[in-house]
């Protein structure tokens, strides 16, 4: 059996405290600790780089590729025949090269289900041509307003029935990102790109969208075709909410950035209080019932509005060297904390898997023979 570094630590760590305890002997525990390797290359982690690593090269090379001239006016004649091609063409040509990555990153992933960054690789080009053609499609409604209305709608509904068609948690994130940006275009539309938007502007129009989703995925969660996707929809849900309403703790409800600028910080505590008094409901509540990411997204955003209130109400009247001073402190005792609780985290998974799973020595079993007998 192979393991990386921390989880062979944490193994071997174990083995020593049941030798120790005389729950196993030494053979016994050089035996299992003969049982397993510890990698000495996380090859995952390279994959993951040499991807980032090739889509960076790539992109430099299209640049390298423009710095030659004669190259410049061979891409030129290209793109002049291709941009006064008719759109339908255009979304016809993008539609056929985004169905060509979607049946090779499909096919890739029967054949090789273990190749996660590759297979989704195809899965992310054949979701950016599809943008492609939701925006040609989109270009032949017209211009403006109805342009954006059409072009997030079309890109809604065809990444809806790419996501259920090829059960795809990616396509679904891009259909949730495209229904939520179409709200906001579709609202913004309706009131001519004013402020508000029966009394709410762009900020807490997301709170509201957000807690919609959130709801209704909640509700959803048990359905048998939904459990691919409750996931990705309970994270986008939960991320699109807590920076609403993060975002809305700055900003409050103003109208736009001139009456925001002019206005003391202290005005908007209302909403401050809102995000914050979220933020520890969502910890508490993720703690209690055993809700991971839920409590993650309350200590993480808890955190972000403390230290955003810090900055709001003590950057212009503190010195910055007391300050920074203040917030390193803060930061290390922060550390200190979170290191003792996964210390406590550790000897707990310890004492949890010496009842569950480990050899018990000939002393224990006597010692409840005894008990037995003694009943």
């Amino acid at each position: 059996m192979q393991l990386n570094r921390p989880q062979a630590e944490i193994l071997h760590k174990v083995l020593t405290q049941w030798e120790n305890s005389g729950k196993i002997t030494p053979e016994q525990a050089r035996e299992l600790k003969q049982s397993y390797t510890v990698r000495s290359f996380d090859w995952k982690m390279m994959a993951r780089y040499c991807f980032i690593i090739a889509i960076l090269l790539g992109v430099a090379g299209v640049v390298a590729t423009f710095a030659d001239r004669a190259l410049i006016r061979f891409f030129q004649s290209m793109v002049d025949r291709i941009y006064n091609a008719p759109n339908f063409i255009l979304a016809v040509i993008c539609a056929v090269i985004g169905f060509v990555f979607f049946y090779f990153g499909e096919k890739n992933k029967q054949a090789q289900p273990s190749r996660i960054f590759t297979n989704e690789g195809f899965i992310l080009l054949g979701a950016t041509f599809t943008a492609f053609t939701a925006a040609n499609l989109a270009a032949m409604t017209g211009t403006g307003d109805i342009y954006y209305i059409t072009v997030f709608l079309v890109a809604t509904l065809l990444y809806l029935g790419l996501s259920l068609k090829l059960k795809n948690a990616l396509l679904w994130l891009f259909t949730l990102i495209s229904f939520t940006v179409w709200l906001g275009v579709l609202t913004g539309v309706s009131v001519h790109w004013k402020a508000y938007f029966l009394g709410m502007n762009f900020p807490v129009r997301y709170i509201l969208i957000g807690a919609v989703l959130l709801t209704v995925f909640w509700q959803t969660r048990k359905f048998s075709w939904w459990k691919g996707f409750y996931p990705i929809s309970h994270f986008y849900s939960l991320l699109l909410l807590f920076t609403a309403l993060w975002t809305s703790s700055v900003f409050g409800n103003t109208a736009n950035f001139d009456i925001w600028s002019k206005t003391q910080q202290w005005h908007y505590w209302p909403w401050a209080l809102l995000s914050t008094g979220w933020a520890a409901a969502a910890t508490y509540w993720g703690s209690q019932k055993q809700q991971l990411q839920l409590r993650s997204f309350g200590i993480a955003f808890l955190f972000l509005n403390i230290y955003t209130r810090c900055f709001e109400y003590f950057w212009e009247g503190t010195p910055k060297a007391v300050f920074f001073i203040a917030l390193a402190v803060s930061f290390w005792l922060i550390g200190r904390r979170a290191e003792k609780i996964w210390h406590l985290d550790l000897k707990g998974s310890n004492k949890q898997l010496s009842r569950s799973g480990a050899p018990r020595s000939k002393q224990d079993a006597t010692k409840d023979s005894d008990k037995n007998h003694k009943g």
